[in-house]
């Protein structure tokens, strides 16, 4: 039994995974190429507002923050093959 537990939390860490890389793969097809990349390199600098990010991207403040907020457990590595 707690065999299969573990198993289940595995496979939600898995799916979060892969919900992430979905999300990077979609942002960089309609917004180019490493464009991911220079979103997260604008929201680590303290100097952009989500309202700045936003509009140079055609996105809300709030679309923004939700992005902001879905992948700031891990840094973007820049590369899907890491």
């Amino acid at each position: 039994m707690v065999i299969g537990i573990a198993k289940l939390e595995i496979k939600l860490v898995d799916a979060s995974h892969h919900s992430r890389w979905l999300t990077i793969i979609r942002f960089d097809r309609v917004h180019g190429e490493k464009a991911f990349y220079r979103l997260r390199s604008m929201l680590d600098d303290p100097g952009f507002a989500y309202q700045r990010i936003g509009s140079t991207f055609g996105l809300t403040p709030q679309r923004i923050a939700m992005l902001d907020s879905d992948n700031a457990s891990e840094p973007y590595a820049g590369s899907l093959t890491s």
